[in-house]
């Protein structure tokens, strides 16, 4: 030790027993830790808005637009609206219309509702005809949300889709 330098203050202290190398590397550490629960999540939870098979889906993707393209040489038009009831029972209503005869009156449809964000949740359901242009079915514990809806003739040769409210 130099008793003549000006510069020094005295015996240093060790650098573990300053408090800015521990919070430097406090902040290192939940860096880690947190990209390490990050990657557990992501190796333990599946996104059910994507879909295991992408390679099928997507070949099939062109057999759903030529569904969709008859359906519009056809005329066919579909609107389903959704009432529900107080003892939790909700009415589903298709009003069909077809531009072209040939389309025919089909004895009942097929209804397939998505919901938006969660698989599980999804139902396939038969609209029963109740006349000329109207189907109905009753589902129990529909919950609400905006659904996607895909509905289909009997032989699924034709397909319309929209969104209802519930």
């Amino acid at each position: 030790m130099n008793p003549g330098n000006p510069n020094h203050s005295g015996p240093r202290e060790i650098w573990w027993k300053q408090p800015w190398p521990w919070i430097i590397l406090g902040m290192l550490g939940s860096v880690v830790v947190a990209s390490l629960v990050t990657v557990y999540i992501a190796a333990t939870t599946q996104d059910s808005l994507v879909v295991a098979d992408y390679t099928k889906a997507g070949k099939t993707i062109n057999l759903r637009l030529e569904k969709d393209r008859l359906a519009e040489r056809l005329g066919i038009q579909v609107q389903l609206s959704a009432e529900a009831g107080p003892d939790g029972i909700t009415l589903l209503t298709a009003r069909y219309k077809a531009a072209d005869p040939a389309a025919g009156v089909p004895k009942f449809m097929r209804l397939n509702l998505s919901h938006p964000t969660l698989a599980n949740l999804d139902l396939n359901i038969a609209l029963i005809s109740r006349g000329p242009s109207e189907y109905r079915a009753q589902v129990s514990d529909l919950q609400p949300a905006h659904w996607h809806y895909t509905i289909e003739d009997p032989d699924a040769k034709w397909r319309v889709k929209g969104r209802v409210k519930n």
